[in-house]
C-alpha cells in the first residue's frame, strides 16, 4: 500500500484518508466473529440457540418501540424473533449498506 502510495504520488491527505480507513478495514476483520462461523453454535439446541440469539440482539430490538413494549408483556416471544428474523451481516467501516443499484430479494 505504501509502494502504490509512493508510485503515484498521492497527496499527503489523501493517503492518510487511504491509511485511516485501511485500518479501521483491517481492525474489523479481526475483532469479530460471527455465531455462524462457528460449528458448536450451529449444532447446539435450538433453546440454546434462541436465548444465545436473544441475548445479541434483544438490546438493540428493543430500541423499536412495538417491540420494546412486547418485551414488557411477555418474554418468551423476543427469543424465538430474535434467532428466526436477524442475524449479523459484517461490513467494514465506511461501506454504503444500501447501494443505489442493489436488486431488492426478499423484505
Amino acid at each position: 500500500l505504501r509502494k502504490f502510495m509512493r508510485d503515484n504520488s498521492l497527496s499527503t491527505s489523501l493517503a492518510r484518508q487511504i491509511w485511516s480507513t485501511y485500518r479501521h478495514q483491517a481492525a474489523a476483520k479481526e475483532a469479530k466473529l460471527r455465531k455462524q462461523d462457528i460449528d458448536t453454535m450451529v449444532r447446539m439446541p435450538l433453546r440454546l440457540q434462541m436465548q444465545l440469539s436473544a441475548e445479541l440482539y434483544k438490546i438493540h430490538l428493543q430500541r423499536i418501540p412495538i417491540f420494546a413494549m412486547m418485551n414488557r408483556w411477555t418474554s418468551g416471544e423476543l427469543p424465538i424473533i430474535c434467532y428466526y428474523s436477524l442475524s449479523e451481516q459484517p461490513g467494514t467501516p465506511f461501506q454504503e449498506v444500501f447501494p443505489s443499484n442493489m436488486r431488492l430479494e426478499k423484505a
